[in-house]
Formats: C-alpha cells, sequence, structure tokens
C-alpha cells in the first residue's frame, strides 16, 4: 500500500499511473467492489504524459531541425 511508504515517496508515486491500477487491484481484492475513480485517475494521467511527450518529441525535432543536428544525424 502507499500509505505505508515515505511522505515524500507517497508524493512521487501517485504521479505514476501505475499506482492507480495496483491501488485499484488492491481494493478490489480487500472490498469486493471496483474504485472506478482509481481507473480514471491512472487513464487521465496515461492521457497527460502521452500528450507532454508528443509535445516534447515534437519540439526536439524542431530544434534538430533548426541547428543543423538532425542533417548531421542521418549522414
Amino acid at each position: 500500500s502507499v500509505s505505508l511508504l515515505p511522505w515524500w515517496v507517497q508524493k512521487i508515486s501517485w504521479m505514476i499511473p501505475s499506482t492507480y491500477v495496483f491501488e485499484g487491484i488492491r481494493y478490489q481484492l480487500v472490498n469486493g467492489g471496483v474504485h472506478i475513480s482509481y481507473m480514471i485517475h491512472a487513464t487521465l494521467l496515461n492521457g497527460l504524459y502521452l500528450v507532454v511527450s508528443y509535445v516534447a518529441l515534437r519540439a526536439t525535432i524542431a530544434w534538430a531541425k533548426r541547428s543543423g543536428a538532425y542533417a548531421k544525424m542521418n549522414g
């Protein structure tokens, strides 16, 4: 359980989507029901990280093209 971790590790772990998935599974095993908010949080975080990664990739490619680093990589 995340609550067993030190407070600063808890803060980091709640930024990782799999934490919500595992907590949801743990909730289901203990209580017999589905805690849908865990799955919603995991999905939203995954979507956010996907968008941020895409924007960072596009920005890096644009920088590489502007600086000439892209041409150097292609031989």
